[in-house]
């Protein structure tokens, strides 16, 4: 998308706000085996989003740490994909970086002829107002979003003759 356009109805007020949307499947699974959890974004006044465009981030933090994959169903759900492979307990930390995908704009035409990459030499205030940023509002005010146990793993091996 091009830098200052904004599409219909993705106006400031249908942005993802990380404190009002929920968790609202889990599936985990013992050690070996993919467990997921979905989330539903929300807007700041507790409207459930139908539409996608939003990028959270997952950690998982316990005996290992594990970033998990977040796939966005573009209906306002998200699914975060991880594989836990050592048993334990294990807090999720969930972060919304972007909403309606502001993270993913095109910088200006001439940004790279004016300045470097890290927009030095740029005038000032070039960009606009930088309010896209969203991770100020943490998920659950900043505490573990979920804390889970992960059972060891359930081998189930037939061996033949016995």
């Amino acid at each position: 998308m091009a830098w200052g356009l904004v599409n219909n109805h993705w106006g400031k007020s249908n942005r993802s706000n990380a404190t009002t949307s929920d968790i609202i499947f889990k599936d985990i699974r013992p050690a070996g085996e993919f467990s997921k959890i979905f989330i539903q974004s929300k807007t700041s006044d507790n409207r459930t989003k139908m539409i996608g465009g939003d990028t959270w981030r997952v950690y998982l933090r316990g005996p290992t740490s594990i970033v998990a994959t977040v796939f966005d169903h573009n209906n306002g759900t998200y699914e975060a994909l991880f594989l836990i492979t050592e048993p334990g307990v294990y807090q999720l930390m969930i972060y919304l970086d972007y909403s309606l995908c502001d993270g993913f704009k095109d910088p200006p035409r001439d940004w790279f002829i004016i300045g470097d990459v890290q927009g030095t030499n740029q005038r000032i205030g070039v960009l606009g107002p930088l309010d896209e940023y969203l991770v100020k509002h943490p998920f659950n005010n900043g505490a573990p979003a979920l804390t889970v146990t992960v059972s060891e793993a359930q081998l189930k091996v037939s061996i033949s003759g016995e």
